[in-house]
Parts: C-alpha cells; structure tokens; sequence
C-alpha cells in the first residue's frame, strides 16, 4: 500500500507536524509507504490495473482510493435564495436558521461557528449533526434552543495507533512564533508501573497574549487518547486558558491515570514555558546544538541521542558535577521533558542559558527514522 500525501505530514488537518511524522512512522512500521509533498497529477487506468502519477514517479496499483474530504450539498438552498459562508456551506445563525425566513438548515450543508478562531468553519462530522437535528427540532417546536459553537474533536485509529486532536493546529493559525505557541508532553496514561501502561504523546497550542488554548492533539496505543482529546473539547468550547487545563479534577487510580494526569502535564509545561522555561520541537536537529543528556545510564544506553556536542550527566548528580556543565545556551534532554525541564529551571538560577527538548527522547524515535536521532 502506498499513502500519497500532498502536505507534508499525514492528517495535517488535525495533527502538526511534529505528531503526523509519528503517524508516518507507524504506517511505515506497518507495510504502508508514505509518500509526503506530493501531489497526484493523473490517475490512469488499463487492463491490468491503475497507474497513478505523484511525486516525480509511476505508482503501479490493483485500486486506488480517493480521499480528498467532502464539499456541501447546498443546491436546493441556492434554489430557495439562501447565502453560503466563505466556506461555501450554508450560512445559519445559532438557531440553524438561514438567510431566508422560514428556512432551516442542518447537518452537513452547514457551516458553524469555532470555538478557537472565533470565524466559520465547516466540520461534516455525524456527531454535530445528530445535535443539530434535535436542536433544529426543539426550534421547529417553538422552544427557545440553539446550537453552540464547535471545537472540531475528531478521532481515527491507524492500525493500532490512536490518533485524536481538537482545535486548531499551530499550522492553521500561523505557526509557532507567528501569535500562537506550541508545548509537548510523552507520558504514560496510567501509573507508570502498572503493567498495562502506554505512551501517549500530547501537544498544545495556545495565544500567548491571553494562555488561551486553541488546540490539542495526541497519538497513543490505547483508547485513552481519545478521553483526553473529549475533556479538552470541554474546556476549549468554554474559552479556558492553560490553569484551567492544570485544574482539571480526573478520577485517580493506578490502573486508569497517573497522579498527574497526562492534560494536566501537559498544561504545566505550557505554564512552565509562559514562565520562561522554554522547549524545542520534538523533531529539531540536534546536530547544531550543545544537548545535556540527563537520563540515567540505562536509558541512554537504550536510545542513545547523537548531537553537536553531548555532555551526559544523570539529573541526580546535576548539582554535584555543576562544574562540568558547560556554558549555555544548552538543550537539555531527558526520556519525557518532566526531568529536563527542572533542570533548565534550575539552570536558569545559575545564569546559563538552556532550553529543554519538548517530549523527550521517548517522542523523537517515534517521530524520527533511525538514522537520524
């Protein structure tokens, strides 16, 4: 099976790159070759069997699918003289009523208002939809209901990989640097020593100017992804800034969460780096950068990290072998970012200029091919 991908990373509508490059992996892992940037430039067919051009190259196929999103049926609201949003669904206010009087509208055909950028947005999901219908018939009956704004929370299983996201991407309002800002967190999704514990990899976006969050997407090897994903969609359709991320109150108990559930460490790290403890992208290269690796032997030993200039010194002997730490700036690593980070913090104290790598090593062979960490 060959992916063929216009963007550069697979579901770039609901993943940035730094959590669709592990998707790629895991399709790769599992027989799919991933074909990124390119676009298909003609589907041919013949006695035996379909030929499609993309990337530069002749893809010979048995059958192609063609996955390229949906567009609304809206030529009936046409007819009734109904206006369409810059989306080029139909226009309705929160009682699904449309620009012409007497006219609803609802499900698929319409357009709705998003909970992140404040604007349209088109989101044909059977969830919203089915709301929609019992919204527009509470209306139809003369009660007094409508329907809220959406935040787009979408889930898709790719083999066993669970991928879920809410909001928007960094890439989709500007990217990093360009008014929004982006942390990342790897950690279990239960007590780390329960047998059944799993990896999952979580980022954020959010405004600087206000810590609003505006997105959250995820990837891990059980449903629990998708919890986290459903209490964000709460909090991101109520406006919620980075401590009420960190407030969130979950169920404790070993076999479910950890005592710091995953959203909640994963706000901290937002708020740490509104703190000026600043991260770097899971998938930077570390090639040019003075990286101070404080994993402990057994780890390093496991995923070893090649960069610049490595220095290793275990985050317990930090403060006993300060000496020989050198001068910043520094980028500090550790299997999930929790342990680094503290010790940018602590370094901060010290004078030396560091930053941390955002979701550890655990997120980078995940992410990146093996020749590259």
């Amino acid at each position: 099976v060959t992916l063929i991908e216009a963007a550069a990373t697979p579901l770039p509508e609901i993943l940035d790159a730094e959590l669709g490059e592990v998707v790629a992996r895991h399709l790769e892992s599992n027989g799919v070759r991933v074909l990124t940037r390119s676009a298909v430039s003609k589907v041919e067919a013949d006695d035996d069997g379909v030929s499609v051009k993309a990337g530069g190259e002749k893809i010979r196929a048995d059958a192609v699918v063609v996955a390229v999103g949906v567009v609304p049926r809206v030529e009936l609201a046409k007819m009734a003289g109904a206006e369409l949003g810059p989306t080029r669904a139909i226009r309705v206010d929160e009682r699904l009523q449309t620009t012409v009087p007497n006219v609803w509208a609802a499900g698929d055909c319409t357009e709705n208002r998003h909970a992140a950028t404040g604007g349209p947005a088109y989101l044909p999901l059977g969830s919203l939809a089915n709301r929609q219908g019992r919204v527009l018939a509470d209306v139809l009956a003369g009660r007094d209901a409508s329907f809220c704004q959406v935040a787009g929370a979408a889930a898709v299983k790719v083999f066993d990989l669970n991928v879920a996201a809410v909001g928007c991407t960094a890439a989709r309002l500007g990217g990093d640097g360009l008014g929004v800002r982006q942390v990342w967190v790897s950690a279990e999704d239960r007590a780390h020593y329960w047998p059944e514990a799993k990896l999952i990899l979580l980022g954020m976006v959010y405004d600087p100017a206000t810590n609003r969050v505006l997105g959250v997407q995820g990837v891990g090897e059980e449903g629990e992804v998708a919890k986290r994903i459903d209490v964000s969609t709460q909090l991101l359709l109520r406006g919620a800034v980075i401590d009420d991320f960190a407030a969130v109150e979950h169920a404790y108990a070993p076999p479910y969460a950890p005592a710091l559930d995953p959203l909640a460490v994963l706000a901290m790290a937002a708020a740490n780096q509104v703190d000026g403890i600043e991260s770097v992208a899971p998938l930077t290269d570390l090639s040019r950068e003075t990286v101070l690796d404080v994993r402990v032997e057994a780890e390093r030993e496991e995923r070893p990290l090649t960069a610049g200039a490595l220095h290793e010194i275990e985050v317990s002997e930090i403060r006993g072998r300060a000496d020989e730490i050198p001068d910043g700036p520094l980028l500090v690593a550790c299997a999930h970012g929790t342990r680094s980070a503290e010790v940018v913090r602590w370094l901060a104290h010290r004078g030396v200029q560091a930053r941390y790598l955002g979701g550890g090593v655990s997120w980078r062979v995940r992410a990146l091919k093996t020749d590259k960490q």
